[in-house]
This record gives structure tokens, C-alpha cells and sequence, in this order.
């Protein structure tokens, strides 16, 4: 039988002795070891220290308040409590601060040797094939829920001037290393609110991260709903808006560095690209306004290096806004793009092909830091399809035109851009070439217009007519332009002032055919050396054009107008006509039109009655006629106006349309203006 075994030693006084401090100093010693350990994560500051705080109970702990950086993150709370639930362990944060400030930095890259037209291989850069990495993840596999509340806002603002505030986010991690998290937020743009967003996503060991999220912009009607999925290295989102949707795929390649895009879309809103009103000109956000985006293109970020592919996108209901281009908007129906934009920090380069109505425009071009180059080709078409196809609201005054015939065209441009602002602000002077500009526009040579439009009646021209006239404070007045009216004057009684205003604004009117190319040359390079339009080079004929029809605004709109109604004057009436018409309809003072009114209102004469130096007085306002009207409104002039007006006697002698005894005469005429008071600064003429 086997001994009992020996009864267990009853505890000594030393044992007890610690069961009793450890009951005492247990408590208060587990206590000391969390918020040392808590203050030195959450308070590394000695002036958090000194407000920090932490209680226990028998459910979990409360401290605060909390700092925590990491990674150019910065986090503070007020007071965090720590609790066991049912649901798992809970965590609810108040007066929570969070915030992000430092955004990506791009490194920096040697600029690259500029690339010449048509050498751009944008496309066989971005067709390089991508390949992915599996999706990996580092979350722990938690036994039990994990969920964390938060009261306050977290905000990450390192993408200046944009920022992006969570408000109250909630966040969730589940065993088998899965999470959760949702929430809204506020997108601001320099301070300026521009969107709310609600959102929400979950993510999984096999499933990768799924979410979704609801964006408002704060100037539009309708949300945009986005739906996304980022999986092994691919991310995939699908957004939509009214009957819009825009699917984009993104993935980086192997050398993880580089990251391709596939977008496809049918019908998406572009304004919905870029919901605010900040940071973009507006004439650009009123272009974009009613715009739809349909079809795919690809894309390519390489470090800085971005390339973009477009295959088969359009764009309808497009329109440009822009005070050089018209006086509104102009507006389009569908314009298809196929071809490669190339950009990084130094360097935009690319090759377009762009169609609108049957028009195809082939275009490419660079643009680096001291170079531009743009070569604009238009395909084969008919006359008609391209009066059809140009925008009503680009040229109102030629809709109903029709024409026969086929032509091309064709534009080269391409200059150093330290050639803009070259020239001295003093400079008056035609500034000399600085690139190459070559133009071949051959419509008015190669297309016959077999109607004109309804506005313009080129026969009536030919005889008497009654020209409407706006006044300087808007109102009208209607005029005959014929020899029975009194208040025409033909041209055959003031022939030197006829020569006055060719010698003056247009010395090669009797022989061009309506255009000086090489004055609209000179033109050019002097406007760009000046960087500002200060110098024309509309011809007797276009000017014309532009009184009879179009007025004076200096646009691109009321040019192509000028040119096609200047190329019919030019086909419809003879040169004496057209001089005619130019000077009883030219503006010469505030209200002033024609040579008759202008004659008495400067010198209280009959224009026939002129002298040579008078009649290049009167040609010399016409590039500014109200400003140079009033600056001798005293009827004094100075000595450099007057001796600038006698050397254009000697020009007229040397071009052979004056006699030497005219020329002498011209040179020992006075100018005297009749002076003008505030009383007596009205307009003259018929009532």
C-alpha cells in the first residue's frame, strides 16, 4: 500500500508577506507601467507630459491627452478610452487632430535635349507592356474585433493649395486581417470649400480593397459616384454622374516606378473633372461647362515624365471663351482626337490629329524653355465643308454662304521665346523676323463663292446705298453713300486726300489684292517682340470690310470675317470704289465719320478745300482717331507731329504720286485745327 503522501508545507511567513504586497503594490505598479509606457508614445513632449493623464477600471483605461508623430503625420486627441464590448475591444477618440503636411516631392531631373518636330515617340513609350506584383498585406490577424471611434477632424494638407479633412472617421479591423473604415470629408482649394465626400472601404487578405464614395461639389446639382477596386497591384474605378460614366484602370509596372491608365468613357461631364471655380481661368471652366467626354486614351507617369494616348476620344458641346478669339463663346458639336502629348518639368511635345464635322487638322508641335515649334496642317476637303464646319459663333456674319472648290492649308510657326518682349516698350519701329512664319491659306484663291450671305449685299455696294452709322454713345445714324447725297463726297473731287490715306495706311493698295502679306508679317514679329497686338496691318480694302460690316474689335472672329468679305470687295468693285466707300465711312474724331464731317469738325472746311499737310493730318487718326482728337483738341499740335506729317510729303514725292511743285508747296503749308471746348465736342453732320 502506498504511503500517503506528505501533507503540503503551510506557507511560510515570507510567502505570505508577498501574497500581501503584491495584492497592495500590484495594482498600483500595473498602473505606473501603462502610463509610462503610454506617455512616452503618446506624450514624447515634457509639457505633454505634464498634462497627461490615465485612469483604470475593471472594463479598460482612459488617457490623454495624446501626440503622436510618425512619417510626417501628426496626430492628437483629447481623451482616448479603451473599453471591452460584446462587439470586441472598443476605442473612442474625442478632439481628434490629425494632419499630413508634407506633400510628394518630385526628384529632380536633368532637362532633356528638346525634341524636334515630328520626332515624338510618346506612343512607343507608353506602350511598354506592364506587369504587376501580387498583393501582400501587413495587418496582424487580430483573435478579436478592433473597433475605433473617433469625434473630430483628420486633415492632410501636404498637396498645396488642395486639402482634404475626414470628419468623425471610423475604423474597423476584424480577425483574418480584414478592415473597414467610413466616413465624410470636406475637399477645400485655398481655403475654399468645394466638395463634401461620403465614403467607404473594406479590405481582405484575397479580396483586396473595395470601396465607394459619393462626391459633391459644392457649385453643381448632381453627385459623382465612385465605385473602386485595388487588387494585386491594380486599382480599378468607376465613376458616375447623370448618364455619364468614366472607368479608369490603373497599374504600375515591374519596376515600380512607372504607372500606366486606361480610361474609357461615354458621355462623362468633363466638369465634373474639376468641380470648383478656383485655381483655372474662368474662360476655361465656361469652355468645359456643357462638355461630355466619350471614347478611351491611355496614360503614363514616369517619375516626372507623363505621356498621354488618345484613341478614338471626342468631345461635344466643347466651347472656347476667350476675348482674342470672339466676343462669346464658341462653341462646337463633336471633336474627335487621335494622337500623343508628351510632357515633363521641361519639355511639352506632341502630334494631334483633330476632326469637327468632317474637317481633319493634323497638328504637332514642342515647347520647351526656349523654343516653340507648331506645324498645323489641314486634309483635302471641299469649301463648303469647311465654311459648314466652322462655328457659326466664330463667324456669324458669313452663315449662308456657299462655295465650290476643294483646298488645303497650311501653318508653321517657330520662334526662340526670348523673341517675346524683345523689343523696347519705345520701339515704333517693324520689328525684324525672329523664327519662321510660313502661311498658306488659299481659300480666297482656290474657292469660288457662288452666294454670299444674306447680311452682306456686295451689289448695292456698286451705286447708292444707305449705310447705317453707331455713334460713340451708342446710338445711330443712316447716311446715302452716293454722289446725289450731300453728305457724300466722291473721289475724284479730294484726290490728294485719297493719296493722303494710301501714302499713310496702306501704300501698296493699288496693287495688292486686298492683303499686304509682307506688312502682316512684319506685323506679327514686331507684336510678339512687344508682346502685345500695338501694330496692324489691315489693308484700305480690309478696313473697309470691317466698316461696312463688322466693327472694331480686335479678334480673331471679326480677321477671318474681314478676310473673305475683303477678298469679295475686292472681286465685287473696283479699287476707286472701294477707296471711296473707305473714306466716307472711315471714323476720324468722337463721332466723326467720313472725310466731309471730318473736314469741318478739324478745320471748319470742305474737304476739297484741304491742303496736302491738312489731308495727312486726317490720315494720321485714323489708327486712333477719338484719343488723337482729343490730344489736339486745343488746335495746336507739336513740332514732332508735324515734321513726322512733312516727311510723309517727301514719301508721296518719292512713290511718284505728287509733282515736285506739290511736294514744295506741301512743305511750306501751315497746320492750323480748329480748338475744341467740352461745349462744342459733338458730333457734326446730317441730323
Amino acid at each position: 500500500m502506498s504511503p500517503l503522501p506528505a501533507p503540503a508545507p503551510a506557507p511560510t511567513r515570507l510567502a505570505w508577506l508577498g501574497i500581501g504586497l503584491l495584492t497592495v503594490v500590484g495594482p498600483w505598479w500595473a498602473d505606473a507601467s501603462l502610463r509610462a509606457s503610454l506617455a512616452d508614445t503618446a506624450a514624447p513632449r515634457s509639457t505633454d507630459r505634464q498634462r497627461f493623464d490615465i485612469d483604470l477600471d475593471a472594463t479598460g483605461f482612459e488617457f490623454g491627452p495624446a501626440t503622436l508623430t510618425r512619417s510626417g503625420i501628426t496626430a492628437r486627441a483629447g481623451r482616448t478610452r479603451v473599453q471591452a464590448t460584446w462587439r470586441g475591444i472598443e476605442v473612442d477618440i474625442t478632439a481628434l487632430r490629425v494632419s499630413a503636411m508634407s506633400g510628394p516631392q518630385r526628384p529632380h531631373v536633368p532637362a532633356p535635349a528638346r525634341t524636334p518636330v515630328p520626332a515624338i515617340e510618346a506612343s512607343r513609350r507608353a506602350g511598354t507592356r506592364a506587369e504587376v506584383r501580387p498583393h501582400a498585406t501587413t495587418l496582424p490577424d487580430l483573435p478579436i474585433p478592433i473597433l475605433v471611434h473617433t469625434h473630430g477632424r483628420a486633415t492632410v494638407a501636404g498637396w498645396h493649395p488642395i486639402t482634404m479633412t475626414a470628419i468623425n472617421p471610423s475604423f474597423t479591423l476584424h480577425p483574418g486581417r480584414r478592415w473597414q473604415t467610413e466616413g465624410s470629408a470636406e475637399v477645400t482649394w485655398a481655403g475654399h470649400r468645394v466638395a463634401t465626400i461620403d465614403a467607404f472601404a473594406a479590405a481582405g487578405t484575397a479580396d483586396g480593397l473595395e470601396f465607394t464614395a459619393s462626391v459633391r461639389p459644392v457649385q453643381q446639382t448632381e453627385a459623382v459616384e465612385l465605385a473602386g477596386r485595388h487588387a494585386h497591384g491594380r486599382v480599378s474605378v468607376t465613376a458616375r454622374t447623370g448618364d455619364g460614366v468614366l472607368k479608369t484602370t490603373i497599374v504600375r509596372e515591374e519596376s515600380r516606378t512607372a504607372y500606366q491608365a486606361h480610361v474609357t468613357a461615354d458621355q462623362f461631364p468633363l466638369r465634373s473633372l474639376y468641380p470648383t471655380d478656383i485655381g483655372l481661368p474662368r474662360s476655361l471652366l465656361r469652355s468645359i461647362r456643357d462638355a461630355h467626354l466619350s471614347g478611351s486614351f491611355r496614360a503614363r507617369l514616369a517619375g516626372t515624365e507623363l505621356d498621354l494616348i488618345f484613341e478614338g476620344t471626342t468631345i461635344e458641346r466643347a466651347a472656347i471663351e476667350h476675348r482674342a478669339l470672339a466676343s462669346g463663346p464658341v462653341e462646337f458639336g463633336k471633336v474627335g482626337l487621335e494622337g500623343t502629348l508628351h510632357w515633363d518639368t521641361h519639355n511639352l511635345s506632341g502630334r494631334l490629329d483633330l476632326s469637327h464635322d468632317g474637317i481633319a487638322v493634323h497638328t504637332e508641335g514642342t515647347l520647351d524653355a526656349s523654343q516653340l515649334e507648331l506645324a498645323v496642317t489641314l486634309e483635302p476637303t471641299s469649301c463648303q465643308r469647311l465654311i459648314d464646319a466652322t462655328p457659326a459663333s466664330l463667324v456669324p456674319l458669313l452663315a449662308g454662304m456657299r462655295a465650290e472648290g476643294h483646298m488645303t492649308a497650311r501653318f508653321q510657326l517657330a520662334f526662340p521665346l526670348a523673341a517675346i518682349r524683345r523689343a523696347p516698350p519705345d520701339d515704333e519701329e517693324p520689328h525684324p523676323a525672329a523664327g519662321i512664319l510660313d502661311v498658306d491659306l488659299p481659300f480666297l484663291d482656290n474657292c469660288r463663292i457662288t452666294a454670299d450671305p444674306p447680311d452682306v449685299d456686295l451689289a448695292a455696294l456698286a451705286g447708292p446705298y444707305r449705310h447705317r452709322f453707331v455713334l460713340a454713345d451708342g446710338g445711330a445714324t443712316s447716311r446715302v453713300m452716293g454722289i446725289e447725297s450731300p453728305s457724300f463726297t466722291p473721289l475724284n473731287r479730294i484726290p490728294h486726300i485719297g493719296r493722303a490715306f494710301v501714302i499713310l495706311e496702306d501704300a501698296q493698295f493699288w496693287t495688292h489684292d486686298g492683303f499686304d502679306r509682307d506688312q502682316m508679317a512684319r506685323a506679327f514679329w514686331h507684336n510678339l517682340g512687344r508682346g502685345r497686338i500695338s501694330r496692324g496691318a489691315s489693308t484700305i480694302t480690309q478696313q473697309t470690310a470691317r466698316n461696312l460690316w463688322l466693327g472694331g474689335q480686335r479678334t480673331l472672329s471679326r480677321k477671318l470675317q474681314e478676310a473673305v468679305l475683303a477678298s469679295r470687295l475686292e472681286r465685287s468693285l473696283p479699287k476707286k470704289r472701294i477707296l471711296e466707300l473707305y473714306l466716307n465711312v472711315i471714323e476720324l474724331g468722337p463721332g466723326i465719320h467720313g472725310v466731309r464731317d471730318a473736314a469741318r469738325y478739324h478745320f471748319g472746311r470742305h474737304p476739297k478745300d484741304l491742303n496736302l499737310l491738312q489731308a495727312l493730318h486726317l490720315a494720321a487718326l485714323a489708327p486712333a482717331p477719338v484719343t488723337l482728337s482729343r490730344k489736339w483738341a486745343s488746335g495746336k499740335t507739336n513740332a514732332a507731329w508735324r515734321r513726322n506729317l512733312r516727311d510723309q510729303i517727301r514719301r508721296l514725292r518719292r512713290h511718284g504720286m505728287i509733282t515736285r511743285q506739290a511736294e514744295a508747296e506741301g512743305l511750306r503749308a501751315t497746320l492750323q485745327l480748329r480748338a475744341h471746348t467740352e461745349s462744342n465736342r459733338r458730333p457734326v453732320g446730317d441730323p
